[in-house]
């Protein structure tokens, strides 16, 4: 194997994203649209806040997990708009976590 091509397999096995903390990655996806972060920023704060759910950060968009299974995810689509898709069949889950955190 040439020096390319192992530095290539190289980027393949470990991509810089992979080595970003939290912080950079959701710095990174909100960059060119600041006034989108308070709602990303909400949307963790109750995540963080809420037993049971747990969060993955990743280079365009995050994860919000319960204890089996990805139940929410929020990315930010558009210059306007951040969306959250919310896996219908575990609506029971976010509506309990819902509960105690009011």
């Amino acid at each position: 194997m040439d020096r390319t091509s192992i530095e290539a397999w190289r980027s393949l096995r470990n991509p810089e994203f992979m080595l970003r903390d939290a912080d950079e990655l959701i710095d990174g996806q909100y960059i060119n649209q600041p006034e989108l972060r308070p709602i990303a920023d909400a949307l963790l704060a109750w995540a963080a806040a809420t037993e049971g759910v747990e969060i993955q950060m990743r280079k365009g968009y995050v994860s919000l997990h319960s204890p089996r299974r990805k139940f929410a995810q929020v990315t930010r689509t558009t210059n306007t708009a951040v969306d959250v898709a919310l896996r219908l069949d575990t609506l029971h889950i976010l509506a309990r976590a819902l509960d105690q955190n009011t």
